[in-house]
């Protein structure tokens, strides 16, 4: 009885927390403006934003998504045979937040990845099942983004279905966040302080389409990004591969996706499905494993850079906001193959607005500490 209470005093702290006054002391609402004198004069590409990943995934209804697997039917049959509530079951393999879009950026978080789909005749987020309508999660951006205005947020719209529809979804965007979406520019040459001074304050990552390249506020995510998740549900596995992203990427010019996630396989869904005892597992399991390494790989990799984003699932249960804070906040002082080069810990700045951090033609250490060192390339 001891271990339970002392299990759930630390649950109700870890929501506390991520919802009111973080360990670092800031207020996660406006964290940005008040780190201003160590962000403004940084571009996003030195900078590191705590993300959720399918973060509209918070609530659903019993409709399945125009998107879902092929394996799902298959599913759905087995699952009326044994007398499975199949929709309960589906959602507990869908949800992957349990927070609004608005609370997810009042408690820190600076990047959201949105899924939509055109169903019932409008706009919803899916994952598996129909959630929230679309412009209710553009409205709660919009209610944040416009009371918040020393802050920058990023948002990735993906899997849009179908495409026939894509205008009155790129319509919706504008009216709705119009005034605040930034226009495509050059990231490595333009500060968070530049951003906000010019009310640029939304980055809009959109998949490549044909129209991507008519809208000044739309950013094709193929030449803006890079980073790819693990696709992996075994810790080690994803462990093994985020350090070869922080170990290769960087320095291209693009904002740098690190995704700590574990990501379910046809085979753990269908083996709950098969085994009662087993249909207590969920995606909250899967992030609840992967979001308690987090501690131990950053300190791990203390002077590498997390990625310009790093996104989690269920981000309450983590500290990604207060790290990444924390981590934004250092500006190399404590590294001592950094100091060594350059007291000013300007260095490798020198470097990233050319995009040379990994030319093989410049020194071997810039080659390869530079680029993983502190977050400036």
């Amino acid at each position: 009885m001891v271990a339970l209470v002392h299990a759930l005093l630390l649950v109700y702290l870890c929501v506390i927390e991520s919802k009111g006054i973080p360990s670092n002391g800031l207020n996660t609402s406006v964290w940005m403006e008040e780190l201003k004198d160590d962000l403004y004069g940084r571009s996003l590409l030195e900078i590191t934003l705590p993300g959720t990943h399918d973060s509209g995934a918070y609530e659903f209804g019993d409709v399945l998504s125009p998107i879902e697997p092929k394996i799902l039917n298959e599913m759905i049959k087995v699952a009326n045979a044994l007398g499975v509530d199949i929709y309960a079951f589906i959602k507990n393999w869908s949800q992957t937040q349990d927070t609004t879009i608005y609370e997810q950026l009042v408690g820190g978080i600076r990047y959201l990845d949105l899924r939509a789909c055109f169903v019932l005749d409008d706009w919803y987020t899916q994952h598996f099942l129909i959630g929230t309508r679309t412009q209710d999660l553009l409205n709660d951006i919009l209610a944040f983004i416009s009371h918040s205005k020393g802050e920058v947020i990023v948002v990735e719209l993906g899997e849009l279905i179908p495409q026939d529809q894509e205008l009155t979804l790129i319509a919706m965007l504008e009216k709705t966040l119009g005034p605040y979406l930034a226009p495509r520019m050059h990231l490595n040459k333009t500060t968070i302080g530049q951003m906000v001074k010019d009310n640029d304050r939304i980055i809009l990552l959109y998949p490549q389409s044909n129209y991507t390249h008519n809208f000044t506020f739309l950013w094709d995510k193929t030449v803006y990004m890079e980073g790819s998740y693990a696709n992996k549900d075994k810790l080690n596995e994803m462990e093994q591969w985020n350090v070869h992203q922080v170990s290769t990427l960087g320095g291209h010019g693009k904002t740098f996706e690190l995704s700590w996630t574990l990501t379910t396989q046809d085979s753990d869904i269908v083996k709950t499905l098969l085994d009662p005892y087993a249909r207590t597992e969920d995606l909250k399991g899967f992030a609840l494993t992967a979001n308690a390494a987090l501690d131990t790989f950053s300190a791990q990799y203390n002077n590498y850079m997390l990625g310009n984003i790093l996104l989690l699932d269920w981000w309450e249960y983590s500290n990604v906001v207060d790290l990444t804070i924390a981590r934004n906040r250092r500006m190399c002082n404590d590294d001592p193959a950094y100091i060594a080069v350059v007291a000013s810990g300007q260095y490798c700045r020198n470097y990233i607005g050319n995009g040379n951090c990994t030319d093989p033609s410049y020194h071997k250490w810039m080659g390869v500490h530079c680029r993983l060192s502190c977050g400036y390339c």
